[in-house]
């Protein structure tokens, strides 16, 4: 369970929306390291790297492949459920969000050989679930509010919306839009995300000396992830009565209700990686590894969608249809490379493992799409 307490005005969480639907989040939530759900070594907090005798090698080390001698066929099941308790204005609102797949099948292909080893496998692993949850409700009797952001920043859709209406100066020069709102409003909102990518993967290690590993992992991605995001502004106390016009000259902007707004990210991801691994059985009880994880290459195709609508007692303005505002774009996401030493004992009762990570996420970048500059 999660206690996130919010202490920033709602419209700055919001912020990202009027700017662009990319940014450096997409690029960081692509390139964070995920969490192998194989349901040994997610009981090992996923520090495997110099452990790897399994299906899942080429997700880890992928010279520890090398280890098995006997073919094997996996599968597996996987259920998230997350959970997220915000506390807004004093209010604390609950949401849980769960996701369930088949996340594992594979099998190991040992080669015959006359001394050594030589291993093949393949297989396909959920390796990034982006299932997550939040939601907010609460009063802000403060004097901003997320119409009156759009306001400031000349946003058209709190005019099309009759929220706002233009100035202007005695020669009748445009001078900015205002707004008659001035907080006092309940807002409430909610943000999900669900998707995952997928690791098709062939993976060979062969034993190229005594007790010594080396193994090379291709894999192939796939995947989607959505979010969607829905805020309210709600007049819940009448401050905004039948006596007052939103908009000057039009009566229908009496005895304003509410504000909502909704935004959508649909990606469609595909891509690669490689991983390059040795592992050393050091005596029967240690073993130690090392692993590359060469930059991931992948293509996103998004969509962005936005609608907005108010609600007066005797009006509803709408910004377009829904399917008015979508927008399309294709760009390519290359992430950081990925070091990893690992350590490990073991003995008939007892494992031990360490895994040490070094990613230097600053190198991860838009590479395709984008003006870098």
């Amino acid at each position: 369970m999660k206690n996130i307490k919010f202490f920033f005005a709602i419209t700055v969480f919001f912020n990202s929306i009027q700017l662009f639907a990319q940014n450096y989040n997409d690029v960081l939530r692509l390139s964070e390291e995920s969490i192998i759900t194989n349901a040994r070594f997610l009981g090992m907090g996923n520090a495997a790297s110099s452990l790897s005798n399994d299906l899942v090698a080429g997700l880890f080390n992928p010279a520890g492949i090398a280890l098995l001698r006997k073919g094997e066929v996996d599968f597996g099941f996987n259920s998230n459920s997350f959970s997220n308790s915000a506390t807004f204005f004093n209010r604390v609102t609950d949401a849980n969000n769960i996701s369930s797949r088949w996340n594992q099948v594979g099998i190991v292909l040992p080669v015959p050989t006359s001394r050594g080893s030589l291993t093949f496998a393949l297989g396909y692993n959920v390796t990034n679930d982006f299932n997550r949850v939040l939601s907010f409700n609460g009063f802000n009797s403060g004097n901003n509010s997320m119409i009156q952001d759009l306001t400031d920043y000349n946003d058209d859709i709190a005019y099309y919306l009759a929220l706002s209406y233009p100035l202007y100066d005695k020669n009748n020069k445009y001078i900015k839009d205002t707004t008659r709102i001035n907080g006092n409003l309940n807002q409430r909102g909610d943000i999900k995300n669900s998707g995952k990518i997928s690791n098709w993967y062939i993976t060979a290690g062969v034993e190229i000396d005594k007790d010594v590993f080396l193994g090379g992992s291709i894999n192939i991605l796939n995947g989607e992830f959505y979010r969607l995001r829905d805020y309210y502004e709600e007049d819940t106390k009448d401050f905004y009565s039948s006596n007052l016009l939103l908009d000057p000259l039009e009566p229908k902007t009496a005895d304003f209700q509410s504000f909502y707004f909704r935004d959508r990210i649909d990606w469609s991801i595909s891509g690669y990686d490689f991983k390059l691994g040795i592992l050393s059985k050091l005596n029967d009880n240690f073993n130690l590894g090392l692993v590359v994880r060469f930059p991931r290459v992948l293509s996103i195709k998004e969509s962005y969608s936005v609608y907005a609508n108010s609600t007066f007692k005797n009006s509803i303005w709408e910004d377009g249809a829904p399917e008015s505002k979508i927008e399309y774009i294709e760009y390519d996401i290359t992430t950081a490379y990925e070091y990893t030493g690992s350590v490990s004992y073991k003995d008939k009762n007892l494992i031990l493992a360490l895994d040490a990570k070094l990613i230097d996420y600053a190198s991860a970048e838009f590479s395709y799409g984008f003006d870098k500059n």
